[in-house]
């Protein structure tokens, strides 16, 4: 079955249509935990309370500029700081 044909199949039935979303779903959430797991897993290494705040706030700038680089190769600027 070529793509077209698979696309209109899809079109045609609303079943595979929903099946194909929540799979979709699914994957994005999976990876999502995944991510979440790896940064927990970080922080209890961490010694204190102290450094567990301190390293959550790297991750969060960390993942802050990964949103600023990524937005910019999307928009085909360079990132502005």
């Amino acid at each position: 079955m070529n793509t077209n044909t698979a696309v209109c199949a899809e079109q045609a039935d609303p079943q595979a249509r929903r099946e194909a979303v929540l799979a979709q779903l699914r994957r994005e959430r999976a990876r999502r935990q995944l991510a979440l797991d790896a940064i927990e897993a970080h922080l209890r290494e961490q010694p204190s309370a102290r450094s567990i705040r301190a390293c959550a706030r790297r991750w969060c700038t960390a993942i802050t500029f990964l949103a600023d680089d990524v937005i910019a190769a999307q928009n085909g600027t360079e990132n502005p700081e």
